[in-house]
């Protein structure tokens, strides 16, 4: 946040900092389960976390911590692009994928 405020982004006028904090979780949830490093703050600034607010508006926080759940189990899998930018882009698949093989 402190970053967002400091450059003076966009996204800090254009949302409601709760808003913005629960995006920047989403993000750091997604990097811890998948054993990933954080990305950097020129990767934040160009569209991640717009990615993240964007599955936040369309997806249940049940749908996100099942498909967390997934992602612990297949952390390995080739399915899952090494990008982080790549994994929000395929969200939507990924839950689709928890839902069916977990249940």
């Amino acid at each position: 946040m402190e970053f967002f405020r400091r450059n003076a982004h966009p996204l800090l006028t254009d949302r409601p900092e709760p808003e913005i904090k629960q995006g920047l979780l989403l993000i750091h949830q997604v990097c811890n389960v998948l054993h990933r490093n954080p990305p950097h703050a020129a990767e934040w600034k160009a569209t991640l976390l717009a990615k993240a607010l964007h599955i936040l508006n369309r997806h249940t926080a049940a749908d996100i911590r099942h498909l967390m759940r997934w992602f612990v189990t297949n952390r390995d899998s080739q399915d899952i692009p090494p990008r982080l930018d790549f994994v929000l882009d395929a969200f939507d698949s990924f839950i689709d994928r928890a839902r069916k093989e977990c249940g």
